[in-house]
């Protein structure tokens, strides 16, 4: 069982693997997008000191995806959940600066048991600003859930 995408903070990090991930790589699998690693994989490959890195090398999306066909390409922040930490609301607009061009895109994905859903930067600010639901995570970062 690799878990069902409504998993505790807890629960997710105790697991040797990235449920959202999984989730996503098999979604483009079934949409025929080619995606490529990007960011860094925590579960399999740590990387030492990681937080001595600056933030564009930090902070990088998960993975560079494309769809058939298609002359632009992306760039995806992958969530396994709904739940946003505050510190990184608080860097949306620098990270669609950093990780956008004329022909390329950065979305963040939720990939959630109960689907992928993409959503743009912009978007995923509305959503942290309306959402209700509030919480810390048990490291002491606020977090809100956005309602998607």
């Amino acid at each position: 069982m690799h878990g069902n995408g409504q998993q505790t903070y807890t629960q997710r990090n105790n697991r040797n693997i990235n449920l959202g991930e999984q989730l996503f790589e098999q979604y483009c699998d079934r949409m025929g997008y080619t995606y490529n690693r990007l960011g860094f994989d925590e579960k399999h490959n740590p990387v030492p000191n990681f937080y001595l890195l600056n933030d564009t090398i930090r902070h990088l999306p998960d993975y560079v995806v494309q769809r058939p066909n298609a002359k632009r390409i992306g760039l995806a922040a992958v969530k396994g959940t709904r739940k946003i930490k505050k510190e990184e609301y608080d860097r949306i607009d620098w990270m669609e600066q950093t990780y956008s061009g004329t022909d390329s895109e950065f979305w963040f994905v939720f990939a959630l048991s109960d689907g992928i859903h993409w959503r743009s930067p912009q978007q995923v600010k509305a959503l942290w600003e309306q959402s209700t639901v509030t919480g810390v995570w048990p490291d002491g970062k606020q977090w809100r859930q956005l309602e998607l």
